[in-house]
C-alpha cells in the first residue's frame, strides 16, 4: 500500500495512534509476526472461547454450501454441516458429500465447480478431494 494511503488509514480508522512514533508500529508488527509461530517456527492457529471456527470439542466440522439458480435469482445456502468423525482426508470428505448427494437424490452430473479452502485433503493431485469428484 502506498504511504499516503497507510497515513490516511491511520488518520481515518485509527485517530488514537496517529501521534505513535514509528518504533511503536515496528514493535507491534514483530510482536504479531511472534505470536503466529511456535516454538518451531510452524504457524499455530490461537484459538479464543467464541472463535466461530474452533468446536469446543476440538472436532473438525465439515461445512457446503452451494450457489445455485433458482427462477431469475441466484441463491446461496448452506447444504450442511457434517462433523468428521476421523481422519480430514480427501476420501473421508468425498464419502460424507457423497452420501449426502445419495441422500438427498443429487446428481453429481448437475455440479459445475468446486470450491475449496485450499488445504492439502483438498488440492491432492493424485488424491485430493477436487481429483475425486473430477
Amino acid at each position: 500500500m502506498r504511504p499516503s494511503r497507510l497515513e490516511r488509514h491511520l488518520r481515518t480508522s485509527h485517530p488514537a495512534l496517529v501521534d505513535k512514533p514509528k518504533a511503536f508500529f515496528e514493535t507491534k508488527k514483530d510482536t504479531l509476526k511472534r505470536a503466529k509461530l511456535d516454538d518451531s517456527g510452524s504457524f499455530r492457529q490461537q484459538s479464543s472461547k467464541c472463535d466461530e471456527t474452533t468446536d469446543v470439542a476440538q472436532c473438525s466440522q465439515l461445512l457446503m454450501y452451494a450457489r445455485f439458480v433458482s427462477g431469475n435469482n441466484i441463491k446461496e445456502e448452506i447444504m450442511f454441516c457434517h462433523p468428521m468423525e476421523s481422519f480430514t482426508t480427501a476420501e473421508a470428505i468425498f464419502d460424507v458429500i457423497s452420501d449426502f448427494f445419495q441422500e438427498n437424490q443429487l446428481s453429481w452430473e448437475s455440479l459445475v465447480g468446486v470450491r475449496t479452502d485450499g488445504a492439502p485433503a483438498m488440492h491432492g493431485l493424485r488424491s485430493g478431494f477436487v481429483t475425486k469428484v473430477k
